[in-house]
């Protein structure tokens, strides 16, 4: 079966009005835990852009960029952990994710991150969570 590829090109702007362009290109199919690795990759990418002008004692920054990394660090975790029970780790991402995006709400509404920044990546955690429950899901399946 062949995958069809979705390309993402993003424009994140800091203070300042500086412009960094992200690229994110993933296949539309069944995601993989490889590939869903390498979105969160592009998301800890993003959010130190965005967040690469603000003060780094500023505790919602510090949360951001935690949360972040914990994402992708669990992701890592699971693919080296072959034949491991997904579901198990499945609710821990999803928490993860859905702190992420509160914090993200937060930082737009208290002005530190732009609407167009925080829509974007809200945006992404959102697929990210979705990608999570879809293979969660197909996994099940797979497994009677």
């Amino acid at each position: 079966m062949a995958r069809s590829q979705k390309v993402i090109n993003t424009t994140l702007e800091g203070k300042g009005h500086n412009k960094t362009s992200v690229e994110m290109s993933f296949a539309t199919s069944l995601p993989s835990l490889t590939l869903l690795t390498l979105r969160a990759q592009k998301l800890v990418a993003g959010v130190y852009l965005v967040t690469n002008f603000l003060k780094d004692t500023d505790p919602l920054v510090c949360s951001l960029k935690d949360v972040s990394l914990k994402i992708m660090r669990q992701f890592c975790a699971l693919q080296t952990e072959r034949g491991s029970n997904f579901r198990q780790h499945e609710g821990v991402l999803r928490a993860m994710i859905a702190e992420m995006t509160a914090l993200l709400a937060v930082g737009q509404a208290g002005g530190l991150i732009s609407a167009m920044n925080s829509t974007i990546l809200l945006g992404e955690y959102h697929t990210l969570d979705q990608a999570v429950s879809t293979i969660g899901t197909e996994r099940e399946a797979e497994n009677g």
